[in-house]
Protein backbone atom coordinates (compact mmCIF):
# COMPACT_ATOMS: atom_id res chain seq x y z
CA UNK A 1 0.00 0.00 0.00
CA UNK A 2 3.41 2.58 0.81
CA UNK A 3 4.35 1.99 -2.36
CA UNK A 4 1.10 2.34 -4.49
CA UNK A 5 0.66 5.71 -2.22
CA UNK A 6 4.01 7.01 -3.08
CA UNK A 7 2.88 6.74 -6.77
CA UNK A 8 0.28 8.17 -6.22
CA UNK A 9 1.74 11.30 -5.54
CA UNK A 10 4.62 11.39 -7.49
CA UNK A 11 2.04 11.50 -10.17
CA UNK A 12 -1.01 14.10 -8.71
CA UNK A 13 1.04 16.99 -10.23
CA UNK A 14 1.01 15.67 -13.44
CA UNK A 15 -2.78 14.95 -13.44
CA UNK A 16 -3.25 18.26 -11.94
CA UNK A 17 -1.32 19.63 -15.52
CA UNK A 18 -3.11 17.69 -17.61
CA UNK A 19 -6.46 18.63 -16.32
CA UNK A 20 -5.94 21.88 -17.07
CA UNK A 21 -4.78 21.45 -20.21
CA UNK A 22 -7.98 19.52 -20.99
CA UNK A 23 -9.56 22.73 -19.46
CA UNK A 24 -7.98 25.03 -21.63
CA UNK A 25 -8.34 22.81 -24.49
CA UNK A 26 -12.31 23.10 -24.11
CA UNK A 27 -12.43 27.04 -23.22
CA UNK A 28 -10.03 27.17 -26.86
CA UNK A 29 -12.56 25.42 -28.67
CA UNK A 30 -15.83 27.06 -27.17
CA UNK A 31 -14.06 30.68 -28.03
CA UNK A 32 -13.81 29.36 -31.50
CA UNK A 33 -17.03 27.61 -31.95
CA UNK A 34 -18.68 31.17 -30.42
CA UNK A 35 -16.42 33.34 -32.65
CA UNK A 36 -17.66 31.38 -35.65
CA UNK A 37 -20.85 31.37 -34.44
CA UNK A 38 -21.67 35.65 -34.28
CA UNK A 39 -20.98 35.37 -30.14
CA UNK A 40 -17.71 37.45 -30.94
CA UNK A 41 -18.27 39.50 -27.51
CA UNK A 42 -18.60 35.53 -25.81
CA UNK A 43 -15.65 34.81 -27.93
CA UNK A 44 -13.51 37.59 -26.71
CA UNK A 45 -14.18 36.73 -23.08
CA UNK A 46 -13.39 33.01 -23.75
CA UNK A 47 -9.55 34.47 -25.49
CA UNK A 48 -9.51 36.86 -22.60
CA UNK A 49 -9.87 33.81 -19.65
CA UNK A 50 -6.78 31.98 -21.53
CA UNK A 51 -4.98 34.94 -22.26
CA UNK A 52 -4.42 35.54 -17.88
CA UNK A 53 -1.94 32.54 -18.75
CA UNK A 54 1.28 34.05 -19.66
CA UNK A 55 2.39 31.05 -21.05
CA UNK A 56 -0.67 30.92 -23.71
CA UNK A 57 -1.00 34.50 -23.82
CA UNK A 58 1.61 35.03 -26.87
CA UNK A 59 0.00 31.78 -28.54
CA UNK A 60 -3.00 33.31 -28.85
CA UNK A 61 -3.08 35.16 -32.42
CA UNK A 62 -6.84 34.47 -32.66
CA UNK A 63 -7.66 36.72 -29.67
CA UNK A 64 -6.63 39.79 -31.83
CA UNK A 65 -8.78 38.71 -34.60
CA UNK A 66 -11.89 38.09 -32.04
CA UNK A 67 -10.68 41.29 -30.79
CA UNK A 68 -10.62 43.33 -33.84
CA UNK A 69 -14.35 42.04 -34.77
CA UNK A 70 -15.47 43.41 -31.52
CA UNK A 71 -14.40 46.65 -32.33
CA UNK A 72 -11.69 46.54 -29.97
CA UNK A 73 -8.62 48.03 -32.31
CA UNK A 74 -6.33 48.66 -29.52
CA UNK A 75 -6.48 45.72 -27.78
CA UNK A 76 -5.45 43.93 -30.64
CA UNK A 77 -1.85 44.95 -30.13
CA UNK A 78 -1.44 43.92 -26.16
Amino acid sequence: MTRFLALFLLLMPGVAATRAQDDDRVVFQRAVDDFFAGSIERSVAGFDTLARNPALAPELWQRGIALYYAGRYKDCRL
